[in-house]
C-alpha cells in the first residue's frame, strides 16, 4: 500500500520541488535559512507506527454522496494527493487569521469530527504514520510552560525584512496570513524534507491516556502523505456486522468512551453494537495513539534547544 501511495500522490510531491529525501531545497533568502536551522533541532520521527485521522466531505472530496466506497486505493489516493498539494502552493489565497491549506490530520477520530465531517455524507481517512516518519513540532516548549516557541531575534528581523514580520513558528508555518510569510514557510518545510508539522490541536484523555499537559497534545498537517505506510477509507454508511474490521471497531469504541469524555458526536455505525469490543484495546491505545503512551517523540520540545 506504501508503495501504491506513493505512486498515486508523485504529482502532489510537485510542488514541493526537487528537493528530495534529505535535499535542502531551492535556496531562498537569509531568512528562510535561519529559520531552518533555528528549527531542525525540533524535528523529531515517530518510534512507533500510530493512527491520524482526517475527515472529509464526501461531495466536495469529488467521492460519490452516498453508497458503498472501497477502503484503500485510487479514489483515496486522489483525494490525498489534492489535499497534500494546497499547503505548497505559495500562491494559494491569504488573508488575517487564515490556516494554511493542506491535509490536516488529528490524534483521534473524535476530536475533529466536526471539521470536515458534516452531517450524514462524511468520509473518514485512516492514515498510519510509520516508525520514523518526521515531523516538526511546533506547540510550545516543555520548560517554558508550554508556550510556544519564539523565534531568536536575528530570525524574526531576517523574516521581517523579507516581509513576514512574525514572531513564532506556529505563525508561519501554519497560518496563512501574508504571501511573503506562505512563501517562506513552503521554503523552509521543502529544506527541512519532514512528512509533516504538528502544531497545537485538542485531544480526548481517553482511559489509559492520562491527562495531557496543556498544550501538549496537537494535530499535524502532513505535507509528504505518501511517506505514510497506509491509508484506509471509512464513511459514515456502515458495513454491516459481518464485513466491519477491527479498524471499524475500534473507530467506534474511541467514540464510545468520548461520549464518557463529554463528546457530543453520534456514535457511528449503531448496527455494530452488538459486535465484540476490540481486542487489547488500552495496549493500542497506547501505541497508536499520539500522546498517549508516554513515548518520547509525545511531549514537547525542551526550551533549550
Amino acid at each position: 500500500m506504501r508503495a501504491a501511495l506513493a505512486a498515486a500522490l508523485v504529482a502532489g510531491a510537485a510542488f514541493a520541488g526537487d528537493a528530495g529525501a534529505g535535499g535542502s531545497g531551492s535556496g531562498g533568502g537569509q531568512g528562510a535559512r535561519l529559520a531552518t536551522e533555528w528549527l531542525r533541532p525540533f524535528v523529531k520521527a515517530l518510534s512507533r507506527p500510530v493512527e491520524v485521522y482526517h475527515y472529509a466531505y464526501r461531495p466536495s472530496a469529488r467521492l460519490p454522496a452516498q453508497g458503498p466506497l472501497p477502503a484503500e486505493g485510487p479514489s483515496v489516493s486522489e483525494y490525498l494527493q489534492r489535499k497534500s498539494q494546497a499547503y505548497w502552493n505559495p500562491d494559494s489565497a491569504t488573508r488575517p487569521y487564515m490556516m494554511a491549506g493542506g491535509l490536516y490530520a488529528a490524534i483521534d477520530p473524535v476530536i475533529t469530527r466536526t471539521f470536515g465531517g458534516i452531517g450524514d455524507s462524511w468520509a473518514l481517512f485512516q492514515l498510519t504514520l510509520p516508525a520514523g516518519f518526521t515531523f516538526v513540532d511546533v506547540r510550545g516548549w516543555s520548560d517554558n510552560g508550554g508556550r510556544a516557541q519564539r523565534f531568536p531575534p536575528a530570525v524574526r528581523e531576517a523574516l521581517g525584512q523579507e516581509g513576514c514580520a512574525v514572531d513564532f513558528p506556529s505563525e508561519m508555518l501554519v497560518a496563512q496570513e501574508s504571501k511573503a510569510c506562505r512563501t517562506l514557510a513552503v521554503e523552509v518545510m521543502r529544506a527541512l524534507d519532514v512528512g509533516g508539522l504538528m502544531y497545537r490541536y485538542q485531544g480526548f484523555a481517553f482511559d489509559s491516556c492520562g491527562a495531557r499537559p496543556a498544550g501538549a497534545v496537537g494535530a499535524f498537517i502532513l505535507t509528504r502523505p505518501e511517506r505514510a505506510e497506509r491509508s484506509q477509507l471509512f464513511t459514515s454508511e456502515s458495513p454491516g456486522p459481518g464485513a466491519a474490521t477491527e479498524s471499524h471497531r475500534r473507530v467506534r469504541q474511541l467514540y464510545l468512551e468520548a461520549k464518557g469524555l463529554g463528546s457530543v458526536h453520534p456514535v457511528p455505525w449503531p448496527d455494530l453494537a452488538g459486535l465484540a469490543p476490540p481486542e487489547r484495546m488500552k495496549t493500542w491505545k497506547e501505541e497508536r495513539l499520539f500522546g498517549c503512551g508516554k513515548h518520547p517523540e509525545d511531549g514537547l520540545p525542551g526550551g533549550g534547544m
